[in-house]
């Protein structure tokens, strides 16, 4: 199995999951659908707000928490970085 459409697809799902967090720490309930339209496969998601109350704090958290989060999940090169590029970074 070639890992970059299995790693697109992770990372599509975690954007339609940021989103409905997203959407839930502003106080949104949200009805999503994916992969909603057989005849249109780039359509990941259709998001419809149906009501809007009080912001979920836990979602608020996540997503603050999403922001920080830097990460590379892909399979990396066979070269090292250099000692100086680490200390760089």
């Amino acid at each position: 199995m070639d890992p970059k459409p299995a790693v697109a697809v992770i990372e599509a799902a975690h954007a339609a999951h940021l989103t409905e967090l997203s959407l839930a720490a502003q106080g949104w309930t949200v009805e999503t659908s994916l992969l909603p339209d057989p005849a249109d496969p780039d359509l990941l998601a259709r998001f419809q707000l149906m009501s809007h109350g009080q912001p979920d704090p836990v979602a608020e958290q996540h997503v603050l928490a999403a922001g920080r989060r830097r990460s590379e999940r892909a399979v990396f090169g066979p070269n090292p970085v250099a000692v100086d590029e680490i200390e760089r970074l």
